[in-house]
Formats: structure tokens, C-alpha cells, sequence
């Protein structure tokens, strides 16, 4: 066999037809990994050669390489490839060169050859760049940062990102750089987000869709922007805005991009997870496992069988996950990649659910912070996960309570320091939601070491943040949704990150037999409750609620009791399946049942959300304030109904709902800033049709500063000074997406009003929340505090309308001589269950006080 040949001499026999298309990659018709050109394609190949006519010879090597790469066949397709390329230098077609080298180092890059993608991308850069290589530079340099990223070398990934974006913006108008700079914003956003930075990724991704928007017709790039959509959605939390992005991708990749449109569906399948579609996901996962099998993927193949396994994970199928595992071990067990650190992760994982191995699992588990806490990688979210998984180790003397609050804390932190960055509420509040766990653990394991009051704090992390941004800065949505408002926050306290990945190294060492005392840096609380003389203003009782489901179906209520001068109490209690079902149905999107709940089912629900004796222990002449902070799922309860012995709340209590202890503390400073109140005249808006509305608008004309009837919110103006809205109105539904049927009122309209200090709302739902862990709880309640209201009255559920008119009237009557309005409410609640018992919790009880009370 020779050895002399001259390279140049070998790849000039590839223009020989007779040479390009053979070879294993073309062996027959057999298998779907081998490539078979149609014979009259190959009688145009063999024609244009003998002929010389290499133009037409390069236009057929480049088609048939096209086909040959959809086809799945990327070895037949790198070879036409070549064979193209040699026939444009043969043809001294320098343009056709560089782009054939570009996809050459794409193509090799796709299919796992990166050091020859790397080597080709190089020779791209081997000349200065200017207007006629300026469009080849920006590729080479995007392309070298995707080889750096599959090295986790992050740093040199994101410098060549940056290169490639300058040429972009130095040659900004030739041709082709819009493209290549969306093509380099999309590849530095998948890196920012597999490295934790979701806003950066997001930030890029607009970037992108903005530059893009003059490229109408190019569905690759809007197939790539949509993947990459999908991906920061599915980082965040968001599956169903996840899984609609990437059946997007896989549309426009549709006969465009076969490689592409497997990586979208792909990427469905953890979004099926998340919306509980195990059966459609594992159907997904089977397909593509069966296709990456005959193609000889091994790198995609890996990819799906580790979604695969998640999804057996979840379904309790711990022999077939564990068998899945197995047969991944030989791709990932020696690797150091992304999809080696989650198999090290879910191996881990699946030991601790089936109580196996605890000290094989913390190996594999050290295994995953080494490496995510490496200077020249740092992966915040591999990090945090690594963290919450140590949390669950069991039987190990490394792992002792001492190093369980540090590595609680820590993941705590990294999750808020992932959610601090993002600059829209919905994706802050998808980000929340989705790391409930890791919030409940660092709360539960703070609990059981004795610091309740950072528990509390932990309750109250990003509760309410939204509103209270809106709520200190005086501002108004104006014509944009609450949800689209940009949240601008400062960067994490210096130090934070860095020592989040001290601990993390500290823990690994830990797990590997290495123990410090302290085991790492006991990290900072974020965002300090008020202090105890502000919260001794608050009230006399304080009370902040949350609930949490466990591994098993179970449902638990920590309720945090604070009374003025003393410190916090935390219970822990058990729901009882009658509480456990209201919750899974709250927590569903459900209601509860419009004519009331069982006075069973309300005794439990007293015992289960206010535990605290001291609160029951008043009587009916001598109540006591109470400020309640339910969880954001539980605002739709009647709580003025819960009862203890037969004790109702309303007969000991006064009680005001707040979104959080930051907002009473943000309503007070506003009001202490605002100039004293002058009297005022009623305005209302009343529907005339709905049973009540004479009460109402009977107890309004004995306001002192009458009663102004108008038709809209833009009225209220023209009626200054005014000191009441009153609004009586069929309330459509609870949340953010409230409206008051025939007013046009809206939680956007209501905040964007000049509204007086007291607001009130009598209409269902107009004062409940959607019920949804890390949102705001978000009603037409909390647009009227965002419009100006200090207080506000309004809805529970669906009230009865007669019976809340009767009460709100009494309320009125009382306002009118002074008595603060939880006060006044109370009174005419009872007044009224005095008068007309057997009503339901929710005509007498579905009216509550919001904000400062």
C-alpha cells in the first residue's frame, strides 16, 4: 500500500465521480445509514466530469450531499461535501471554497468530529477579515465556540461567540451577516443557558427574533430561534410554552433540516413530562431511541434514552430506569459532558428513591459538583441540583444536620440568584414555581434546626415581588400587562455566586471522605423580613402559611405565628384528607364548591392553616388583629369561616389578608408619605340588575361627602375629592384575569387609576388569587393597592350578592363613624350570621379585607 501520495493528489481524485460516490457510505440500497444516489444523477455527475464541466460537477456533488445529509447519511453527505470543495478549488472558486468549508466544519462538527470542525474552521481564519471574509470569519469564530462549549470550555466558547458577533457588527452590511449574527446570538444563548444564566440566554434569544424580523422567509432561522425558545422556556419551568416552541421548530425544520427537526422532538419530551404526558413521551422516546439506533447516533442516542429514563423516573419504574442507566453507562460513566453529569445525577437519583447504595450514590453525586464548580466551567444549575439531590442522601455520617442547613441554604441561593436576573414577572414566576422543592427544603430543613425565623424568611422569598417592585417605586402599568413589566434588579451581593461553588466544593469533598466544620460558608438569607419593631406595628398577631405535597401524595401546612414583642413559632401539621382534597383542588385550578364546605372539613382546615392556641384564645368583645399571609394557593378560602371547637375565626379575629409582609410594610411607608385624608364623596358603579344593589346604593347616600354614581374608572377624576369606590358587579373569575362583567374594570384598570384610599369590591372572586406556587397572588384586590387603595374590600369566591350587599352596607355604616374597616367588617359579619343563620360561608363570609385593614 503507498504512502507517498501527495494529500492534494488524493483529494483531486474525489472530482472522479467514480471516486465520490464510492466507498461503505454508499454500499447499496440495505440499510438506512448508506446513501444510493439516483442513477440518472450519477449519469449527470459522470457527464460533467468527462466534459470538464466542473461547475455543473460541483452543483451535483452539492445537491446530492444535501440530500444525503436529510437522509440521515452524514458520512455519504461529508464525502460529497469534499468531493464539492475540491471541485471548487480545482475551478479557483474561492467563494465556493469557504462556503463548502463552512459546512464541511459544521457538518463534522454535528456529527461529532471536532477536532477536524475546528481544524476547517481555522483555515477560514487564516486570512484577515474583510468585506469578502468577513461573512466566513463570523461563522468560523460561531462555529469554534460550539466545539469550545461540547469541551465545557465556557470562557473560550464565549470569546469566540464574542469575535464572531464583532465581525458581524464591523461588516454589518453585507450580505449574509444578519444571518450569521442571529445564527451567533442563538449559539451564545444555548451556552448561557446550559451555564444557568437564563436571562442572558433570553436577552440573546430577542436579540435574535428582533434581527431576524427582516428574514421572513428563512425558516431555518426561525426554527433555531424557536428551539432555543423552547429551551430557556423548559430551563425556567414553563413546559407547555416550552413544548409549544419546539413543535414550532420541528414545522419549520420540516424538509429544511432533518438533524434539527430530531433535536426539536427530542427536546419535547421533558416538556410531555411536565404536563404529566408520561404515554406520549415515552412514544416520543421509543421513536427516536429506534431511528438513533439504525443511523448509529450514538450522541443523540444518549441524549433520548437519559429522557427516557426520566420519564421511567417518574412513572416508579425503578428496574427499567435502573436498566436504562445501565445502558448508558459505557457512553457517560469516563465523560465529563453535560449529558454525562445528569446520568452521574440521575443515578444518584434513583439510588436514593429506591433506598439503595447511599455511598454509591454520593460518589456519583461528587462527581457532579467537582465538575460544575470548576473555575473554568462554574454551572449554576448543575450546581443547585447537585446541591438539593445531597439534601436526600440518607445514612451517611458526611451527611449530618450541620451540613444539611449549609447545602439547603446554598441551593436556596442559587435558585434566587437564577430568578433575581430575569428581567419579565412570567418568567420569574415559571422559574419559582418550578424550584418549589428546593424552597420547601431549605424552609423545612431551617424549621427543624430551630431558626424559624429564617424559615419564615424562606417562606417569604419572591412572594409578592412583582407588586412590591410596583408598589415602592409608585409606578403604573400604564398601557402594558403587569407581566410584561420589566423588573430591573441588582446583582447578587458580592461574594454570593462565589460562594455558592465553595460550598459545593466543600460538599464534595465532603461526600469524598474530606469533611470540613463549617462545611462551607453559611450563605446569606436573601431579602430580610421588616424588622421586629415594624412588624410590632403590623399587628397584634402575625400569621404567614404555607403548604407543600410530599413524595407521597401527602399534604402538610407550616404555619408561622408571630405575636407583637415575641419571635417567630413555626407549626408543622399534617392535612387530613378532607384538607388534602381542598388543596388538590385549589392547586388543580379548581374552586371550591359554591355552597360552602363541610363544617367538618372547616374545623380541620382551622387546626391545619392556624395551629397557634394564642389566636383562638380571645373572645367576642376582645378580638385580637390578625395579619394573615396565606401561601398563594390558598386565596379563595373563606377564612373568616374557619373555625376551631366550634369557634369561628370571626368571632376572635380582625383579620386583613396580604399578598406578603413586604407589601403591609411597602402599603405603610406609602400611606405614612401620603398627606392626610380629606373627606370625600362615594363614587360607585352599581349594576342595577343584580340583587343587593338598592342596599347599596341606600347606605352610599348617607355617606358624609354623598354619593357620586359613575359609569367607568375614567370617571373618578372628575370626582375629587373622593374618599370610597364602591363597585357592585358579577365578578367573572379569580387572579390577574378578573374582570367585573359590564364595567369594564380590570385588575389593569384598576391599577392604572387615581382610586382613593378605600376600595371596595363587592363581587365574587374580585379578592381571591390564582392558585399557583411562586406567582404574585395576583387579583382585582392587588390592582386596586397598585392604584392607590391602602384598603380594599372584595371577594373570597363566588359571594352571594344580597347577603354581601346587606354586610357591606353595615361595613359602610360603620366606616362613616370611624371604626377601622377589619374591624367593621367583622362586626357586620356577625351581625349578619346573628340574624340569618344556616347561610352559607360564602354569603356571609365572602367579603375579606386586603392591604392594611
Amino acid at each position: 500500500m503507498r504512502t507517498d501520495i501527495p494529500v492534494h493528489s488524493l483529494l483531486a481524485r474525489l472530482i472522479d465521480p467514480g471516486t465520490a460516490f464510492s466507498g461503505p457510505a454508499f454500499a447499496g440500497p440495505g440499510g438506512s445509514a448508506t446513501y444510493s444516489c439516483a442513477e440518472e444523477r450519477l449519469d449527470l455527475a459522470r457527464r460533467a466530469y468527462a466534459a470538464r464541466d466542473l461547475p455543473a460537477l460541483a452543483d451535483v456533488y452539492k445537491q446530492e450531499s444535501e440530500l444525503a445529509w436529510r437522509a440521515g447519511c452524514a458520512a455519504a453527505a461529508l464525502r460529497l461535501l469534499l468531493a464539492e470543495r475540491t471541485t471548487a478549488t480545482e475551478l479557483g472558486d474561492e467563494f465556493r471554497v469557504a462556503l463548502t468549508t463552512v459546512y464541511l466544519a459544521e457538518r463534522h462538527r454535528l456529527h461529532d468530529a471536532f477536532t477536524v470542525a475546528e481544524a476547517l474552521d481555522r483555515v477560514l481564519l487564516s486570512e484577515p477579515p474583510s468585506p469578502d471574509t468577513a461573512r466566513f470569519h463570523a461563522v468560523a469564530w460561531r462555529e469554534i465556540g460550539a466545539v469550545k462549549e461540547v469541551a465545557r470550555a465556557y470562557g473560550e466558547a464565549l470569546a469566540a461567540h464574542a469575535r464572531s458577533i464583532e465581525v458581524c457588527q464591523e461588516f454589518a452590511g453585507l450580505p449574509g451577516l444578519v444571518r450569521a449574527h442571529v445564527q451567533t446570538l442563538l449559539a451564545r444563548s444555548s451556552l448561557h443557558r446550559l451555564h444557568g444564566s437564563s436571562a442572558e440566554a433570553l436577552r440573546d434569544i430577542r436579540a435574535a427574533g428582533a434581527l431576524a424580523s427582516t428574514l421572513p422567509d428563512d425558516p431555518h432561522i426561525h426554527g433555531l430561534i424557536a428551539l432555543r425558545t423552547g429551551g430557556v422556556h423548559l430551563v425556567i419551568g414553563d413546559a407547555e410554552a416550552a413544548l409549544h416552541a419546539y413543535r414550532r421548530a420541528q414545522q419549520l425544520f420540516e424538509g429544511v433540516s432533518l438533524v434539527n427537526g430530531n433535536i426539536a422532538r427530542l427536546r419535547q419530551i421533558p416538556c410531555l413530562r411536565g404536563l404529566e404526558n408520561n404515554a406520549e413521551a415515552l412514544e416520543v422516546a421509543d421513536d427516536l431511541a429506534e431511528y438513533f439506533v439504525a443511523t448509529g447516533d450514538t450522541y443523540r442516542l444518549g441524549q433520548v434514552l437519559l429522557e427516557r429514563a426520566e420519564v421511567l423516573q417518574d412513572l416508579g419504574e425503578a428496574g427499567q430506569v435502573t436498566e436504562t442507566l445501565e445502558r448508558l453507562r459505557p457512553i457517560y460513566e469516563a465523560a465529563d459532558s453535560l449529558e454525562a453529569l445528569r446520568w452521574h445525577r440521575h443515578v444518584a437519583r434513583n439510588l436514593i428513591a429506591t433506598g439503595s447504595d447511599q455511598e454509591t450514590a454520593a460518589r456519583h453525586l461528587r462527581i457532579v459538583l467537582e465538575n460544575a464548580a470548576r473555575e473554568e466551567r462554574l454551572d449554576l444549575t448543575r450546581t443547585l441540583l447537585g446541591l438539593f439531590d445531597v439534601l436526600h442522601l440518607s445514612r451517611l455520617e458526611a451527611v449530618d444536620d450541620e451540613l444539611r442547613l449549609v447545602v439547603s441554604r446554598a441551593a436556596l441561593i442559587a435558585a434566587e440568584v437564577q430568578r433575581e436576573e430575569l428581567d419579565r414577572p412570567e418568567t420569574r414566576w415559571a422559574m419559582h414555581g418550578s424550584r418549589e422543592a428546593v424552597y420547601f427544603e431549605a424552609m423545612r430543613f431551617h424549621h427543624a434546626h430551630g431558626d424559624h425565623g429564617s424559615a419564615v424568611q424562606i417562606m417569604e422569598a419572591g412572594r409578592a415581588d412583582v407588586l412590591n417592585t410596583m408598589l415602592t417605586s409608585d409606578a403604573r402599568p400604564g398601557p402594558s400587562r403587569l407581566s410584561d413589566l420589566p423588573m430591573i434588579q441588582p446583582p447578587p451581593a458580592a461574594g454570593t455566586v462565589a460562594g455558592l461553588y465553595a460550598v459545593a466544593r466543600a460538599t464534595a469533598a465532603a461526600l469524598g471522605g474530606s469533611r470540613t466544620h463549617p462545611p462551607g460558608p453559611l450563605l446569606p438569607l436573601p431579602d430580610p423580613l421588616p424588622d421586629p419593631e415594624t412588624l410590632d406595628r403590623f399587628g397584634q398577631n402575625i400569621i404567614t402559611i404555607q403548604i407543600a405535597e410530599d413524595d407521597y401524595g401527602r399534604w402538610w401546612s407550616y404555619s408561622a405565628y408571630r405575636r407583637a414583642g415575641s419571635t417567630w413559632e413555626v407549626e408543622v401539621r399534617p392535612a387530613p384528607a378532607a384538607v388534602g382534597t381542598i388543596f388538590r383542588t385549589l392547586v388543580s385550578g379548581g374552586e371550591l364548591p359554591s355552597r360552602g364546605v363541610r363544617t367538618s372539613t372547616l374545623e380541620a382546615l382551622g387546626s391545619v392553616l392556624l395551629p397557634h392556641d394564642e389566636i383562638w384564645q380571645t373572645g367576642l368583645s376582645s378580638p385580637g388583629p390578625l395579619l394573615l399571609c396565606p401561601d398563594p394557593r390558598l386565596w379563595q378560602i373563606p377564612y373568616a369561616a374557619l373555625q376551631r371547637d366550634g369557634v369561628r375565626l370571626v368571632h376572635v379575629a380582625e383579620t386583613t389578608l396580604t399578598p406578603s409582609l413586604r407589601t403591609t410594610q411597602v402599603l405603610r411607608r406609602r400611606a405614612e408619605r401620603a398627606p392626610a385624608p380629606t373627606p370625600g364623596s362615594a363614587a360607585s358603579i352599581l349594576d342595577a340588575s343584580l340583587p343587593g344593589s338598592e342596599v347599596a346604593a341606600e347606605a352610599l347616600g348617607t355617606w358624609p361627602g354623598g354619593r357620586r354614581p359613575i359609569e367607568s374608572l375614567g370617571e373618578l377624576a372628575a370626582c375629587a375629592p373622593c374618599a370610597l369606590l364602591y363597585v357592585n358587579a358579577h365578578g367573572r373569575t379569580f387572579g390577574g384575569g378578573g374582570e367585573l362583567l359590564g364595567t369594564g374594570i380590570t385588575l389593569h384598570g384598576l391599577a392604572d387609576a387615581p382610586l382613593p384610599k378605600l376600595v371596595v369590591l363587592s363581587s365574587c372572586w374580585s379578592g381571591a388569587a390564582e392558585s399557583r406556587y411562586g406567582r404574585d397572588p395576583l387579583s382585582l384586590a392587588v390592582g386596586a393597592l397598585i392604584g392607590g387603595a391602602d384598603t380594599v374590600i372584595a371577594g373570597a369566591g363566588p359571594i352571594g350578592m344580597l347577603a354581601s350587599a346587606r354586610i357591606a352596607a353595615d361595613t359602610l355604616g360603620q366606616l362613616r363613624r370611624g371604626t377601622a374597616p377589619a374591624r367593621a367588617l367583622r362586626e357586620a359579619q356577625l351581625r349578619f350570621t346573628q340574624e340569618n343563620e344556616g347561610t352559607n360561608i360564602f354569603e356571609w363570609g365572602g367579603l375579606r379585607v386586603v392591604g392594611l385593614g
